[in-house]
């Protein structure tokens, strides 16, 4: 989990965008706001302090493609997240541990699962 924060705090130039989003997990969809986004990650403003779970899928309105996304951190209604773009974090890991992590409110820590070979 290490890696993945590196990689949100390191993954380039941040673009404000404030664009309409929508979460979306086992059939439930969440609005969001977009306030920004990176190469590899971005910070989205929830709608509600609806529970959400550790990994989701994200659409931004405009775009047409969805973005596997993991919760690095988490302020209240803000969350931060990372793009899936590394097999460091492969579809076999989001679709076992990611399906059994819990979900939490926003303003509550995120559970996180350990990768595989960390302590």
């Amino acid at each position: 989990m290490r890696d993945a924060l590196t990689s949100y705090k390191q993954d380039g130039r941040r673009e404000i965008v404030l664009k309409p989003g929508s979460i979306s997990f086992k059939g439930t969809c969440i609005g969001c706001m977009v306030l920004n986004i990176s190469t590899g990650g971005a910070g989205l403003l929830l709608e509600s302090d609806a529970a959400i779970p550790f990994a989701f899928d994200l659409e931004i309105s405009g775009e047409h493609n969805h973005r596997r996304c993991l919760i690095v951190w988490r302020n209240d209604r803000q969350i931060g997240v990372v793009f899936d773009l590394d097999e460091r974090f492969g579809s076999s890991w989001l679709k076992s541990d990611a399906a059994e992590a819990a979900t939490a409110t926003v303003s509550s820590p995120a559970p996180v699962p350990a990768l595989s070979g960390e302590t």
